[in-house]
């Protein structure tokens, strides 16, 4: 008597299942680590909140063309105040596990022009007192996840095609021609 085959349930877990979801946490990264989260503005409402004193410290990113800025903690309610869609700019946490954020952040014209304008509104802020200076940084950005993701991304594509025709020809040859 032959020995029958145990029925096994179709549509059981597929191991493609994990490559799919390993793509889709890796996009959803991409996606999610743009960097700075602070507000979006305008040159010129930096340049109005700056002339009020209301900027702690700015990080001009030159190799991206963007500059973040840092206020104040005491006087986010004046800076509330100024606009309303700036109502949601909260107090930075004071852990010492929390990284500080940028408040907001805008794209700088170019990098001369903007040095000439930070130099006059420095000059006027001193006459105002001290008080009201900020601090300028100069930094630039590397998103490195990016960088990584890039030369892992071709070599991740060849071996998953490997893997791919491998298991499509490790099936069983066909029957051929039989020699004698």
């Amino acid at each position: 008597m032959a020995k029958k085959k145990p029925i096994t349930p179709k549509g059981g877990f597929n191991f493609y299942w994990i490559y799919g979801i390993v793509a889709v946490v890796i996009f959803m990264l991409m996606l999610t680590s743009s960097g700075s989260t602070g507000k979006q503005i305008q040159v010129n409402d930096f340049y109005s909140i700056a002339d009020k004193g209301l900027v702690s410290k700015v990080v001009v990113l030159k190799n991206i063309g963007k500059a973040e800025v840092y206020l104040k903690q005491d006087k986010l309610e004046e800076v509330r105040a100024i606009k309303p869609d700036w109502k949601n700019i909260r107090k930075q946490k004071s852990s010492p596990f929390a990284e500080k954020t940028a408040d907001m952040i805008f794209t700088t014209p170019s990098i001369e022009n903007f040095e000439n304008r930070l130099r006059e509104i420095e000059l006027s802020l001193q006459e105002k007192g001290p008080d009201y200076a900020f601090g300028v940084e100069y930094d630039e950005h590397h998103d490195y996840f990016s960088e990584i993701l890039s030369w892992l991304f071709l070599p991740a594509i060849l071996i998953f095609f490997w893997i791919f025709m491998m298991r499509r020809m490790g099936g069983g040859a066909g029957g051929g021609a039989g020699g004698a």
